[in-house]
């Protein structure tokens, strides 16, 4: 009988023992212990550099500076029939960099024509189609990289696209920090028409 009272004291004891060492009444709601997580602002922050902006979640990324590139007029000697929101890099794919994934010059053709054909030859697309390009047919960036570097090399050995320090819109270099961020706005934004 004693073995129980000691048992009861001992488990009395712990119940007043937690009871006691909370902070609650009964009316009393708990609260978190661990504050929520602050928001990240998504838009960049200026640097000091005008060319750079430092993006929140993907770091550093350029800016670009329009009067860069020298643009082709939007007329008709440009092959679409809608003025154009982007540069040519948004709407056209070089099939140099296509050889990546489709060594078949008519399977490249293929895919174009049925990406053009979707968007009304670009009127209606919402990605750019480099990008439409690599996740279609999961392109690493090192790989796409390398052709990118190898065409650049020879173009500018052959001193193609270039007026001075200004390349041609034709010829405009793909921007691979911006691309793979697969973030259209960032995107969008990179390769306006200005």
């Amino acid at each position: 009988m004693k073995k129980h009272y000691i048992m009861l004291t001992i488990l009395l004891c712990f119940c007043y023992l937690f009871y006691g060492c909370s902070n609650l009444t009964a009316n009393e709601t708990p609260s978190p212990s661990i504050s929520p997580t602050p928001l990240i602002d998504p838009s960049p922050t200026p640097s000091t550099n005008p060319a750079v902006t430092i993006h929140p979640v993907y770091g550093e990324l350029p800016v670009y500076q329009p009067g860069s590139i020298l643009l082709e007029p939007q007329d008709s000697s440009d092959g679409f029939e809608f003025k154009r929101k982007y540069r040519l890099a948004y709407y056209l794919l070089d099939y140099d960099y296509m050889r990546v994934a489709i060594n078949d010059q008519d399977e490249m053709y293929e895919w174009i024509q049925s990406i053009d054909e979707k968007t009304n030859y670009g009127e209606f697309r919402n990605e750019m189609l480099l990008v439409t390009f690599i996740k279609e047919f999961d392109i690493p960036r090192d790989a796409l990289e390398r052709e990118v570097e190898g065409i650049t090399k020879i173009r500018m050995d052959m001193n193609e696209c270039k007026e001075g320090e200004k390349t041609h819109e034709l010829c405009e270099i793909p921007n691979l920090d911006i691309i793979y961020t697969f973030d259209n706005e960032i995107i969008s934004e990179y390769y306006r028409y200005e």
